[in-house]
């Protein structure tokens, strides 16, 4: 029997890694369907708007990486227990995004010493504004981000770290303990444990 679910995107951790966690830890076995910049192109018209990842599930075409994160998310109960907890989850990847993008910003500059200074810029100013503010929030919630129990934003937080640190080539939690232990606790939970051996290596 094929997987029930299959994943598009490229070679590359990236957006789709937060799903594949969220897939990993609820046991949904998908098909990792990985395309060069070139097929993109080919399939592109054929996307709902023009971007991965996308996920097909149970007839369905799904789009917006953080929109399937927070459908996966409640399919697994990762949550949280009341509709305080589902909106705090909501700002912590809302804010997860807002430094991501940094990275992103750095990643796609052609100029190389601008690309230097914004890189700079990123390592001495803006990682400890984000990782002292979350550390902050993960010692006041018990080791996790909300709620003091498992969400999907520990899932999101450890997932897209992998991406950041593979841009930066450097552990990003250095100086951040709480924020090292929740990472762990993530990557050793059932099935995301089994899915980090197995994935395939890429660059970012």
């Amino acid at each position: 029997m094929p997987p029930k679910c299959k994943l598009i995107y490229f070679h590359a951790m990236g957006l789709a890694e937060p799903i594949r966690y969220l897939l990993a830890y609820g046991k949904v076995e998908f098909e990792d369907c990985r395309v060069d910049y070139e097929h993109f192109l080919k399939i592109k018209p054929t996307m709902p708007v023009g971007q991965l990842p996308v996920v097909e599930f149970e007839g369905k075409t799904l789009f917006q990486s953080i929109a399937i994160s927070r459908f996966f998310a409640k399919k697994f109960n990762l949550l949280g227990k009341t509709d305080e907890h589902q909106l705090s989850c909501d700002i912590v990847v809302d804010t997860i995004t807002d430094y991501r993008l940094h990275f992103k910003d750095v990643h796609f500059c052609d100029d190389p010493v601008l690309k230097s200074q914004k890189r700079e810029r990123l390592i001495i100013e803006t990682t400890p504004f984000y990782l002292s503010r979350f550390e902050t929030l993960v010692n006041t919630n018990g080791g996790f981000f909300v709620g003091a129990q498992l969400t999907w934003s520990d899932l999101y937080f450890a997932a897209i770290l992998c991406f950041m640190e593979s841009l930066l080539q450097r552990n990003l939690l250095d100086g951040y303990p709480t924020l090292e232990s929740l990472r762990t606790k993530v990557n050793n939970l059932d099935g995301v444990k089994e899915w980090i051996a197995s994935r395939p290596k890429t660059d970012l």
